[in-house]
């Protein structure tokens, strides 16, 4: 112990607090509490020595009520630090200079769900940014993990995506208590807990992890070191994978099942002339669950159909379906609109969006209709 424990701010009403180290020895404290009658979030910075640096700072108060819940703090690459909270259905963030000051106003930005059971993190990345994930509500019951990184400057650079955990059918699942860790090269894993019944019923509770790249992209089988390939036979068969990335590789499309399991999962075609036809219900809704990625190379002259909807049933983890092909495949998509590029390790994909479904499809692919 380097020296006695020192109170240097009363507070007579105590909720939530965080800690946040800085590069010169000190740290800042953020809580939220009463401190001389005022309810609110506040800060206090410390020196390396333990002595407050000033006073402690209302970063944010609401006279008519409203909660300031859930603060968490992050250094920033560039010495600067991030204090975020929540509020209802929004999550804000105010940013300090490496001197205290304020780098710009409080922002608050509105989010999908509303934050509770664990509440947000944070931390910052690499580049100077940084990536916030929060507890929100699924449009269809239960709650999951939602995830969105930002440049140093504060602009969204992803989508908020949704990290539901698998679960078993006709049980909302329950997600808590997300946390980020920021990995040395740029990208960052998520880690949380849900209970989903998967195992033995509902209250059982597991932890799941997602990883994602710089550019914030989910990590494909490729990417990783471990998949498993689980090569089909053909014919009305049904093919079930496991913890890990799994790839199905399948000689034709009259499977009667194909379901991923934790993992990012590929369903991938192997012949020449094949259908995928989810947009007309030829494979009908809940055939093919836990997919993340679709892979219709095959030895060519192969088409996937799809809509928003099917996207969103294909996976329980995201609303990103990631679509391979080269120059003689066709995507025929249903209702998306163009929506730019991205670049995922050294390959770029033409970005398309209907509603929160998502399609990142292969440059290399030949034909995309967007009707």
């Amino acid at each position: 112990m380097r020296g006695p424990v020192v109170e240097e701010t009363i507070v007579t009403y105590l909720a939530d607090l965080d800690v946040v180290a800085l590069d010169d020895g000190g740290w800042v404290s953020i809580w939220t509490g009463t401190v001389s009658g005022t309810a609110g979030l506040y800060q206090q910075v410390h020196n390396a020595d333990g002595s407050p640096l000033g006073v402690a700072t209302l970063l944010d108060s609401h006279p008519d009520g409203a909660v300031s819940k859930d603060p968490k703090g992050a250094l920033l690459a560039d010495g600067r630090w991030i204090v975020g909270w929540s509020e209802a259905f929004f999550n804000a963030w105010q940013v300090f200079n490496a001197d205290g000051t304020p780098d710009g106003p409080p922002v608050h930005f509105a989010v999908s769900g509303t934050n509770f059971y664990g509440g947000a993190d944070i931390t910052g990345l690499t580049d100077g940014g940084w990536v916030i994930s929060w507890v929100g509500y699924l449009p269809d019951g239960g709650s999951a993990i939602y995830n969105q990184a930002f440049d140093a400057e504060g602009t969204p650079r992803t989508q908020q995506l949704i990290l539901a955990a698998p679960h078993s059918p006709n049980q909302d699942p329950q997600s808590y208590e997300p946390a980020i860790a920021a990995l040395p090269d740029g990208g960052w894993v998520v880690t949380w807990t849900a209970d989903t019944g998967v195992a033995a019923g509902y209250g059982t509770y597991d932890i799941y992890q997602q990883r994602f790249d710089s550019d914030g992209n989910l990590l494909t089988p490729k990417d990783d070191a471990v998949f498993h390939t689980i090569d089909g036979s053909g014919g009305a068969e049904t093919l079930s994978g496991g913890n890990n990335d799994d790839i199905f590789v399948v000689p034709d499309t009259l499977f009667a099942g194909i379901h991923g399991k934790a993992g990012v999962d590929t369903l991938k075609l192997d012949g020449t002339g094949l259908h995928l036809d989810f947009a007309s219900d030829a494979i009908a809704s809940g055939v093919v669950t836990g997919i993340e990625h679709i892979d219709i190379t095959g030895t060519g002259g192969n088409t996937l159909s799809v809509t928003a909807q099917d996207v969103l049933d294909m996976s329980d983890t995201t609303n990103l379906l990631i679509v391979h092909g080269d120059r003689g495949d066709t995507l025929n998509a249903s209702g998306f609109t163009a929506g730019g590029s991205v670049t995922s390790n050294g390959e770029t994909f033409d970005v398309f969006t209907s509603g929160s479904a998502t399609l990142w499809v292969e440059q290399d692919l030949g034909t995309v209709n967007v009707v």
